[in-house]
């Protein structure tokens, strides 16, 4: 997920998101979609640290699909049509089986935003960006905050082409939702300046 070099190899979140995309996967792989619902809930209701680290391996899971089609394999070994409809399968499954209204992936993507933004990969970027429609599209509670940590990461006066792809970004998606923004009067502020 992260851009890794000799002075900043992985740290502890790398091992938690392959640990919890590995949970996931050994949950619903090679099972019909029956048994892999049936796996997830009961998986979430042992107890909190596993339902966070099932919604926190769904997470993994969207935003590193990109990444890997990117590197020459899907996740699931294949390519094709049907690697294109694993982030919606894999946000579906995660819908299914959150049952704190998604606040410990919301948590997750703020820490994600704020610290460790600038380190994602492009196609991460790409897939955070996806997310952050789709859980606005479904009015999930507490995307603003999530909203305003990313439009901290664009900086003024930077004409980087990767700053202004993500105010690029984030000008589409806010105007694509922009009753939404409207609701959020703090946000609304930071959007305009």
């Amino acid at each position: 997920m992260f851009v890794t070099t000799m002075l900043e190899p992985r740290d502890d979140l790398d091992e938690r998101h392959i640990r919890c995309y590995n949970l996931v996967m050994n949950l619903i792989g090679d099972k019909s979609e029956k048994e892999a619902h049936d796996a997830l809930s009961s998986a979430v209701s042992k107890d909190p640290k596993t339902h966070e680290e099932v919604c926190l391996g769904f997470v993994v899971g969207i935003l590193t699909h990109q990444a890997t089609i990117n590197a020459g394999s899907g996740i699931n070994g294949s390519n094709g049509a049907a690697d294109q409809e694993l982030p919606a399968r894999y946000y579906r499954d995660l819908t299914l089986v959150a049952r704190d209204g998604l606040q410990c992936v919301l948590g997750h993507l703020t820490h994600l935003a704020t610290e460790k933004y600038l380190k994602m990969l492009p196609a991460v970027k790409q897939q955070l960006m996806w997310l952050i429609r789709e859980l606005i599209r479904n009015n999930v509670q507490g995307m603003d905050n999530v909203c305003w940590n990313l439009m901290r990461q664009i900086a003024g006066g930077d004409v980087s082409r990767n700053n202004l792809w993500l105010a690029d970004i984030m000008v589409d998606i806010l105007a694509e939702h922009r009753a939404w923004v409207e609701k959020h009067p703090f946000l609304v502020a930071s959007v305009v300046y």
